[in-house]
């Protein structure tokens, strides 16, 4: 479907990512008989997107970095996208290991030189990223990665990262226990008699608007990513989300602020 919308100009209007190291288990296509049903449950019970997702992730083959694996599974990616260059190429979820390859961080080089891949990089978990980022391999451009309120202390790092590396963050609100987590941070945040009087003055946990113009700016705004992407499920999602980051109540000294204080409590536990 995307390779069929991508024809004639839309390809040079787009900037387009695929990912490898993730095969599917079962290639019978069980997405098509899978995602009408799992859509149908997430409707009546939200409640049940961990144990969906669970359920998907078992359909999956992981850690899957060999570098016959890269040429296979990219130039299926050519071929299903229809188009004869990606804009970023990046690891599914490897372990350090991986990303410090050397056979497959010179074919994923071979791909970038060769025009058929225009930036090379990573996309990890919290569990490895920070190691990426402090000492990458030349090859690795590009990063994604979840920076939320619960990983802020990673901030320290993107800033000097962003000099060499794109930077993509994504998971922003944790999900939904990461919301629930987020109010009650914001409330701790309110009460800290450490910070402004005037930073806590904004920090009002009843209003809705307040999450998410915190939580995306203090990824965006000081930190050397250039990209967030959230999960958005319904059209006034994505209007509250642009709302937060073209309407922002806090100064580049507030977002400071706060994100040094997310920092220290999340090392404290």
């Amino acid at each position: 479907m995307l390779g069929d919308f991508f024809q004639g100009a839309r390809r040079e209007s787009v900037v387009l990512c695929t990912k490898f190291g993730i095969l599917p288990a079962n290639a019978s296509g069980w997405k098509n008989k899978v995602k009408p049903l799992a859509r149908a449950v997430l409707s009546v019970a939200p409640g049940l997107r961990g144990a969906v997702r669970k359920h998907a992730a078992g359909q999956f083959t992981p850690g899957q970095f060999s570098v016959e694996t890269l040429r296979s599974s990219f130039e299926t990616s050519l071929r299903e996208l229809k188009t004869d260059y990606v804009d970023m190429l990046l690891m599914h979820n490897p372990p350090l290991a991986s990303a410090h390859q050397q056979d497959l961080l010179e074919a994923m080089g071979r791909l970038v030189d060769a025009g058929k891949v225009r930036v090379a990089g990573v996309s990890a978990d919290d569990n490895v990223i920070g190691a990426i980022l402090a000492e990458h391999a030349p090859v690795l451009k590009a990063a994604q990665f979840p920076l939320n309120l619960f990983s802020m202390q990673l901030a320290h790092q993107t800033a000097k990262a962003a000099k060499s590396m794109f930077l993509i963050a994504n998971h922003p609100f944790g999900g939904a226990e990461g919301i629930t987590r987020g109010r009650t941070e914001i409330e701790r945040m309110r009460q800290d008699p450490s910070l402004p009087k005037e930073l806590r003055e904004k920090l009002d946990s009843r209003d809705e608007t307040l999450l998410p113009e915190l939580v995306l700016n203090c990824i965006l705004q000081g930190t050397g990513v250039s990209i967030v992407i959230p999960s958005m499920l319904q059209p006034q999602h994505l209007k509250s989300n642009i709302r937060a980051v073209e309407q922002c109540r806090f100064s580049e000294t507030d977002l400071q602020l706060i994100r040094n204080s997310l920092a220290t409590r999340a090392n404290i536990h």
